[in-house]
């Protein structure tokens, strides 16, 4: 992504990014590299296809059924075509999952030596692993896989889009970022995850973007990072006052991933470039307007122009 966009600002003129597919791409690069083993190519036909997926999932996700409050008029679901629109969302999920078994077993028969496992092949092995009572089905792993895939590519984008949101609009805050990172990383030319525990502004502006609005926190209306600094809050389910994981058994089993993925993405994102608006547009301009679905995603692409750190 990085690389990406660093190519962009060898151009005379001021090359705008779309940020918001840039990150969604990164994002289901490593998804998709960690859950299955494979990284499709930004523009390429099966990236088209599970953006095609994940998006039409969350869609569903956050349609109106009437028979979900009104058994007896199930009916009404059926003429407005939302079953059928339905069935047929399952049905190109439940495709595009079993190739990827399929993939993977053929793959096992011919003994091909890989690198490293991917989830897929662990949760094979589970299934196939005769000693164990685990009870796995060829559904369960889809389901599993489903949760992965869906969970993990809707949310690092949508909250690092929405962090960039903020910084964009708070001047002094993106700089003291930048500060942080730069003088930490130096001339490395990247932030490693070995870096990120040496961040704790990073920490900081990453949780007042995944903060809910609350009165225990004060000026919840205002981008104040410095509001996590020393306070002992923690995000990761132990403190209600922020709990954008959830709590409890049920919490989100992804919250480490999360967090490490929209750090690393952020941190890299402050440190390489120096971010500026397009021409005509002021920070108060930027819209904060969600969307609805499984993640909350800014409604309107986040537009920036790049300039690369140390030009």
């Amino acid at each position: 992504m990085i690389t990406r966009i660093s190519d962009s600002t060898f151009s005379p003129l001021r090359q705008e990014i779309n940020l918001s597919e840039a990150t969604m791409a990164a994002s289901i690069r490593m998804v998709c590299g960690i859950v299955f083993g494979k990284r499709y190519e930004e523009e390429g036909v099966e990236t088209k296809r599970f953006l095609q997926i994940t998006r039409g999932f969350s869609m569903l996700t956050s349609s109106f059924f009437v028979s979900d409050y009104f058994p007896a008029f199930g009916l009404v679901d059926e003429i407005s075509g939302r079953v059928k629109r339905a069935d047929a969302m399952c049905k190109g999920m439940d495709e595009f999952y079993q190739e990827l078994i399929d993939e993977h077993l053929e793959s096992r028969r011919k003994k091909e030596i890989k690198d490293e496992e991917d989830m897929l092949d662990v949760l094979i092995k589970l299934k196939e692993d005769e000693s164990s009572s685990n009870g796995l089905t060829w559904n369960n792993i889809k389901g599993l896989l489903m949760n992965m895939i869906v969970a993990a590519t809707e949310t690092t984008p949508a909250v690092t889009i929405w962090t960039m949101t903020a910084l964009m609009k708070a001047p002094k805050a993106i700089k003291k970022l930048q500060n942080e990172i730069r003088s930490l990383v130096g001339e490395k030319g990247k932030v490693d995850e070995d870096d990120l525990p040496k961040l704790p502004y990073l920490k900081a502006v990453v949780n007042e973007s995944m903060r809910e609005r609350s009165t225990v926190l004060g000026n919840p209306d205002e981008f104040v990072p410095e509001r996590f600094l020393n306070s002992g809050i923690d995000s990761k389910g132990q403190d209600f006052g922020l709990v954008p994981f959830g709590s409890g058994r049920r919490m989100c089993s992804g919250v480490s991933m999360g967090f490490l993925a929209t750090e690393l993405m952020v941190a890299n994102l402050v440190y390489s470039f120096d971010w500026e608006l397009p021409r005509g547009i002021h920070a108060q301009d930027l819209d904060t307007n969600p969307t609805s679905g499984l993640a909350v995603h800014k409604k309107n692409a986040l537009i920036l122009v790049p300039k690369r750190y140390g030009l």
